[in-house]
C-alpha cells in the first residue's frame, strides 16, 4: 500500500513537472513580440515625375533623401493576435526651385506652364489570408513638409505563409476640362508567417500558460514547499 502510495505521488509530481515545462513555453511563446521587417526605398527621379515639371515632386535641393518609402510589417505573427503595418513616404512638397518656379500649399502644385495640379497619395494593401483595416483604397493629401503615413491593423484567421503586396499611387487632380492622372510609385512585396501551438492562437497559449503553470506547480512542487516549510520550522526551533 505505501509502494503504490508513494508511486502515485511520484507519478503526479512527474506530471506536474512535465505541465510546468511546457506552460512555461506556452506562455513564453504566447508573450513573445513580433519582429518587424523595415524595408526603405528610394523613389527615382522619373517615379515621381508629373506634366510640365523639370523636377520630380519632392526634389528639394535642401531634402536630399526626401524621395524615400519605408514599409514595415511583421515578419510573424501568432494565430489571433493582432499586428500592423506601416507605410510612410517621407518627402515633402517642394517650395520655389531654380526655373522650375513651383508653388506648394495645402497639397497643390502648379508648374511654369499654368497647369495646376492637386497631389493625392493613394494605398492599397492587398494581402489575401489576413484581415485588415482599413479595407480598399486609402487616400491622403500631400502637405507641404510633412510625411503621409499609411497604417493597416491585421489579424489573421489561420496558419501558414501569405503573400501580397502594398500598391502606392500618386494621383493627379487638376482644374476642368483637364483629365486627372494616375502614376504607380511603388508596389512593394510582403510575406507574413503566421503561426500556432499545438493549434492554440496567441491567447489560447497565453491562457493555458498562466493556469499551466498554477495547476504544474501545485502538482509537481508541493515536495518542494513542503521540505521547505519543513526548513523553515527547524531553523526557528534552533534559533
Amino acid at each position: 500500500m505505501y509502494n503504490t502510495q508513494m508511486r502515485l505521488i511520484k507519478l503526479r509530481r512527474a506530471f506536474g513537472l512535465l505541465l510546468l515545462i511546457f506552460s512555461l513555453l506556452a506562455l513564453v511563446w504566447g508573450l513573445d513580440s513580433p519582429d518587424y521587417v523595415l524595408q526603405t526605398t528610394q523613389l527615382t527621379s522619373s517615379d515621381l515625375a508629373y506634366p510640365g515639371a523639370d523636377q520630380p515632386v519632392g526634389a528639394a535641393a535642401d531634402s536630399p533623401g526626401a524621395r524615400s518609402l519605408e514599409l514595415s510589417w511583421p515578419k510573424s505573427l501568432r494565430l489571433g493576435d493582432d499586428g500592423t503595418l506601416r507605410l510612410t513616404v517621407g518627402f515633402p512638397l517642394p517650395g520655389s526651385t531654380g526655373s522650375q518656379a513651383l508653388t506648394a500649399a495645402a497639397g497643390d502644385v502648379q508648374t511654369e506652364t499654368g497647369n495646376a495640379y492637386h497631389l493625392i497619395l493613394q494605398s492599397h494593401l492587398d494581402l489575401p489570408g489576413i484581415a485588415r483595416t482599413p479595407t480598399g483604397e486609402v487616400s491622403q493629401a500631400m502637405l507641404p513638409d510633412q510625411p503621409v503615413v499609411f497604417l493597416w491593423y491585421l489579424r489573421p484567421a489561420g496558419p501558414g505563409v501569405f503573400s501580397g503586396k502594398v500598391w502606392l499611387h500618386l494621383r493627379l487632380v487638376p482644374a476642368p476640362p483637364a483629365q486627372e492622372q494616375r502614376i504607380l510609385l511603388a508596389a512593394q512585396q510582403v510575406d507574413i508567417r503566421v503561426t500556432s501551438l499545438l493549434g492554440m492562437s496567441g491567447s489560447q497559449a497565453r491562457l493555458f500558460g498562466s493556469l499551466g503553470l498554477v495547476v504544474g506547480g501545485f502538482l509537481g512542487l508541493d515536495g518542494v514547499l513542503s521540505w521547505y516549510l519543513g526548513w523553515l520550522a527547524k531553523r526557528k526551533q534552533s534559533g
